[in-house]
């Protein structure tokens, strides 16, 4: 039985492969989302689909109070929170890609705690049922030996 163990926060993941209960880990991919790290001001920058008037001070014609010319993006969730969302559904996509193809049949998630809950939110229900542990904590950093101890202490 294969167990992937994610561990992540919200600027970066490395999966690893497990192929026996107690057995070693082997960190197979890693991923960074640069992004997350800038700050808020940076990403507004950069946000795409925002309402600009024209340099008259004319927009559409429309007042935004009607709604138009407010984009999607710019709900109430700051851009922070939007690009972990980003990466979280990211990594979702990539594990559920991963369970069609059978690479895994067991899954533990170890994530910061504001990331794991975004993680969990982006997870099909597949992917989910999946998931044999989660572990609240941050171990982006740690060494695959204290990976398993966390993994193994869990079980």
């Amino acid at each position: 039985m294969t167990t992937f163990v994610l561990v992540a926060n919200a600027s970066e993941a490395r999966l690893f492969e497990r192929q026996e209960k107690y057995g070693h880990i082997a960190e197979i991919k890693n991923f960074l989302h640069p992004e997350s790290r800038l700050s808020g001001s940076e990403l507004e920058d950069d946000r795409q689909g925002s309402y600009k008037e024209s340099a008259t001070g004319q927009g559409t014609g429309k007042s935004r109070a009607e709604g138009h010319g407010i984009s999607a993006q710019s709900k109430d969730t700051d851009p922070k929170t939007r690009e972990a969302e980003d990466f979280a559904r990211e990594l979702a996509e990539i594990l559920d890609t991963a369970r069609k193809r059978g690479d895994f049949d067991n899954l533990v998630i170890i994530a910061a705690p504001a990331f794991l809950g975004k993680l969990r939110n982006e997870l099909d229900a597949n992917t989910s049922a999946c998931v044999g542990a989660e572990i609240d904590k941050n171990l982006t950093h740690a060494t695959p030996e204290e990976i398993c101890e966390a993994v193994d202490g869990e079980r």
